[in-house]
């Protein structure tokens, strides 16, 4: 049972004050810590004495420290019932750089922490942020920090509801009372969405930039595709992200399979954002938007090297660009936008595309949902045209509508239709979001 103090220090946190923005929130406290470590770097000498020197003579640990989140775990150590974590944090203070002690500390408290407290979750997932997100990508430190994540979302809801039952005894006002169900429901969604994944080598694959641009297309299979996977079920991994996108954007021209994984990277990424939008947070509709466009764009850059390519490649493409394809006619005129005819002839190569892999499972029900949206276009009776004249504002929403969805499709294009697309539901969430699941 949290005491009345506990419970206010914990609504204060920036992800609880603002949930549906937690990621963008927490991502600040990130870069706080990576802003500590760079520093301490900063101030030791390169030369190994001279380094050994300094650590024995530095200054005793602020006791502040206890009581605010930092790279040594203090806090944790302070404050959690767990006795190695003052060890380990003794460890830190005495060299903060030291990377394996860290990644000890985060897994000992996910192995014995069933009854730590909200906060004391929080700092080890951040620690495990920390050692996650590098421009080095190392699958243990993906694999902890999404553990890390998972458990910490999970409390992190368990606390929302429960407050929520509490503000309900309490009588707080209506607005604070609306806008905590809105907070837990954004946070369910998103803990449904973010699976964990578990990388199924056993031995820790750590790599750079060079090395990943090294790999062969059997290689990005073997091992790209599992780091992607931790990589879009971290959101505040950007620095890996960063890494991610130039080596795919790097060599989709030569293998096909990274044209594949860029969309679906943005495509997850889109997911995301999208149940942010449930809070009228207009930010995360346009980036949203943006996101839908940068998967489109990567698939339909790569779907030009399908005609000789083999079923391994062919498969998981097209089924990229179907799942895409209903992603944008489903939910673009929500986000304010508006399909034109070119994304009905692109649904229409989509369900040609996928004849090639009829057999194969989940095939059949992609080409139905395609079926079943573009002869809804068909047979919708045509509006007639407003000759009204229309105010500044009307003008200048239609000029603000994206237009990255026209362009020209591969071959194999025969629709005809340029009705209009089916209208607006009130509810966003009307339907469920795509699955990231093979079909």
């Amino acid at each position: 049972m949290l005491s009345d103090e506990e419970r206010q220090e914990l609504r204060e946190l920036p992800e609880v004050r603002e949930t549906h923005k937690l990621f963008d929130k927490m991502r600040i406290d990130l870069e706080k810590l990576h802003g500590q470590l760079s520093s301490y770097k900063k101030s030791i000498p390169s030369n190994q004495f001279l380094r050994q020197v300094v650590q024995r003579k530095r200054e005793p640990a602020d006791p502040n420290n206890v009581k605010k989140l930092e790279m040594t775990g203090a806090r944790l150590a302070a404050t959690s019932t767990i006795q190695s974590m003052k060890k380990f944090s003794g460890s830190l203070e005495a060299d903060p750089s030291n990377s394996k002690v860290r990644i000890e500390m985060v897994s000992d408290f996910l192995r014995k922490g069933a009854h730590e407290g909200v906060l004391q979750y929080r700092d080890a997932f951040m620690l495990s942020m920390m050692e996650a997100d590098d421009l080095i990508l190392n699958t243990e430190k993906l694999r902890l920090a999404m553990k890390a994540q998972k458990i910490y979302l999970g409390h992190l809801l368990f606390f929302l509801q429960d407050d929520l039952h509490i503000q309900k005894q309490d009588k707080e006002s209506k607005a604070d009372f609306i806008a905590l169900a809105n907070h837990i429901k954004y946070l369910k969604e998103v803990i449904k969405i973010l699976p964990y994944h578990n990388f199924d080598t056993k031995e820790s694959i750590e790599m750079d930039k060079k090395k990943l641009l090294k790999l062969n297309r059997a290689q990005h299979e073997e091992i790209l595709s599992p780091i992607l996977e931790g990589i879009s079920a971290l959101p505040m991994a950007s620095k890996n992200k960063s890494v991610l996108v130039e080596v795919l954007e790097e060599t989709k021209k030569s293998i096909p399979l990274s044209g594949y994984y860029l969309s679906r990277f943005y495509r997850r990424t889109a997911q995301i954002n999208l149940i942010g939008t449930m809070t009228g947070d207009k930010e995360q509709a346009k980036t949203t938007v943006e996101n839908l466009s940068k998967s489109m764009r990567a698939i339909m850059e790569t779907l030009p090297m399908m005609k000789k390519a083999t079923r391994k490649d062919l498969s998981p493409t097209v089924r990229e660009f179907a799942l895409i394809c209903l992603m944008v006619y489903q939910y673009l005129p929500k986000l304010g936008g508006s399909l034109n005819s070119d994304h009905f002839k692109r649904m229409e190569h989509a369900k040609k595309l996928l004849t090639r892999i009829h057999d194969e499972r989940g095939v059949s029900t992609l080409q139905q949902q395609l079926h079943n949206a573009i002869e809804y276009v068909k047979t919708k009776p045509i509006q007639a045209p407003d000759r009204g004249r229309k105010s500044r504002e009307e003008r200048e929403a239609a000029e603000a509508v994206p237009t990255f969805f026209k362009g020209d499709v591969p071959e194999e294009r025969d629709f005809k239709s340029n009705k209009d697309e089916k209208e607006v539901q009130s509810n966003i969430f009307s339907r469920n979001l795509p699955k990231d699941k093979e079909f």
